[in-house]
């Protein structure tokens, strides 16, 4: 895979090598790259944190089945 990156970047990629915080440009973006997709994935615990407020406010869940029905329902009233 290849990348371009804006000078900017290349910089201070250089720079974070140049200090010994990482050995080689690849392990930097490895890194970062590793943090961003932790970061970004979803929380197991927070789903279900969300799935028992709703449940105490009162609000119906839908089952898959009733989802995907309503799912269909509203693109076919669209369009």
């Amino acid at each position: 895979m290849s990348i371009h990156l804006p000078p900017e970047l290349e910089s201070r990629i250089e720079e974070e090598v140049r200090s010994g915080r990482f050995t080689s440009s690849s392990d930097l973006v490895d890194t970062a790259v590793r943090e961003f997709l932790l970061k970004s994935a979803p929380v197991p615990g927070k789903f279900r944190e969300l799935r028992r407020k709703i449940e105490e406010s009162g609000i119906p869940l839908l089952t898959d089945e009733e989802l995907e029905l309503e799912i269909q329902s509203r693109r076919g009233s669209r369009y």
